[in-house]
């Protein structure tokens, strides 16, 4: 993967909100995109380029009945999932730019990783990955 230049003072970021419950297959209609400002990285995170997202049938419930939890994810809230990402800048030990990353992350094209719930793996280059493919 090529590597990823640092956000900068002035940096858009980009992201999907839910629109509307799908009433089938998910479709891009069912997300609108937004534009901010992208946020300072404060000490402890890291900033993550958003490679790759899942759609899935968890994606689904997630939007309509909430899954297993029964909390459908708000219309106006970034969705999320399971995806690929790539270190940006980090002012963690434990991750570098340019580091793969495996986790569950929202459907921004520049996440600021304290955002985020669960644990991220870091994907080892040339090693099969949880995707099934080659880093």
């Amino acid at each position: 993967m090529e590597p990823v230049a640092g956000m900068g003072a002035g940096a858009i970021n980009r992201k999907r909100v839910v629109a509307s419950r799908p009433q089938a297959e998910i479709t891009a209609g069912n997300f609108e995109l937004q534009e901010a400002p992208a946020p300072e990285l404060p000490n402890g995170t890291m900033l993550l380029k958003t490679r790759c997202l899942t759609v899935s049938p968890p994606a689904r419930m997630a939007l309509v009945s909430g899954g297993i939890a029964r909390r459908p994810i708000p219309i106006g809230a970034t969705m999320r999932g399971t995806g690929l990402a790539q270190v940006v800048e980090s002012k963690q030990a434990e991750f570098a730019p340019d580091d793969l990353i495996l986790g569950d992350l929202t459907y921004l094209d520049n996440v600021g990783a304290e955002t985020l719930d669960a644990a991220l793996a870091r994907i080892t280059q040339g090693a099969k990955n949880g995707l099934g493919a080659v880093a």
